[in-house]
């Protein structure tokens, strides 16, 4: 007997975004760390707590970013990705500010969710019926592309788009995108690549520090490293910090640095 698809229209009306379409519940947020029900509408989202309501419009989205979940191993059970989403501004979240925000749904196609005969607003006609529900449905109701990893850019050492690595104490993934450097688990980091002023490398036998500098609106420049890199993963990091240009403004300070024998005296290794 074939399935039937599981509809869930909750017709509850999202200020400034049309009626809700469908519900994707239980998605997981690591920073902020909640769950949420996802009321997908005609124009934007809601993330539904256990006592707060968050409407998410596309003018407060800068940018959504797919981050696949590395395969631990040949023929293992592919999971969603998680969903990345850039802020055009701080969101007010259990009593902090969020500039970042990441979405980790359950598993779930849009044929588990949208009926096949439904009636769907415009912008969400030509749904792939066999893809994770969030990925189809959240750029289309924020009105965003979804930026994918490229592994023509960058792929590690075993193929994946990410590559794990520490930030201080908490361990996570960092995935060099085509528009810039995502880093989950905690901090959620989002950094374009044209804000890079700077990339130096410090190397271990075994392991490698990547130490990014950057520019933060009006905050100035902040610096941030990426430790614990396996070293293997140093000629993929390379190739996309050169394909990617990053830090290419200061290209010339390195060669003048180096020249004077201060890039030896500081330790560090520039890409670009």
């Amino acid at each position: 007997m074939a399935r039937k698809p599981i509809q869930l229209p909750v017709r509850t009306a999202c200020a400034d975004a049309g009626e809700c379409i469908c519900t994707v519940v239980g998605v997981r947020s690591p920073a902020p760390r909640a769950t949420f029900d996802v009321n997908i509408s005609d124009g934007g989202i809601e993330l539904v707590g256990k006592s707060t309501r968050h409407m998410i419009l596309p003018g407060m989205v800068a940018s959504l970013h797919e981050l696949p979940e590395p395969v631990p191993y040949k023929g293992a059970r592919r999971l969603p990705s998680k969903i990345l989403l850039v802020l055009s501004r701080p969101l007010p979240l259990q009593r902090s500010q969020y500039s970042n925000l990441v979405l980790h749904p359950k598993p779930g196609t849009v044929a588990d969710m949208i009926a096949e005969d439904a009636c769907l607003p415009a912008r969400f006609h030509g749904l792939d019926r066999s893809k994770d529900v969030l990925l189809e449905m959240l750029p289309r109701a924020l009105c965003k592309t979804l930026e994918h990893p490229l592994g023509t850019e960058f792929s590690s050492s075993d193929g994946h788009p990410c590559v794990r690595c520490h930030v201080k104490t908490e361990e996570g993934l960092l995935f060099p995108m085509p528009s810039g450097l995502a880093f989950i688990q905690k901090p959620i980091l989002f950094i374009p690549c044209s804000s890079v002023t700077k990339v130096e490398a410090f190397p271990t036998p075994r392991l490698l520090e990547l130490e990014v500098t950057f520019c933060e609106g009006s905050d100035g420049e902040k610096s941030i490293s990426f430790e614990h890199l396996d070293r293997d993963e140093q000629p993929a990091l390379e190739d996309y910090i050169q394909c990617k240009h990053l830090g290419q403004q200061c290209k010339r300070g390195a060669k003048d640095s180096a020249s004077n024998g201060n890039q030896e005296a500081y330790g560090g290794q520039f890409f670009w």
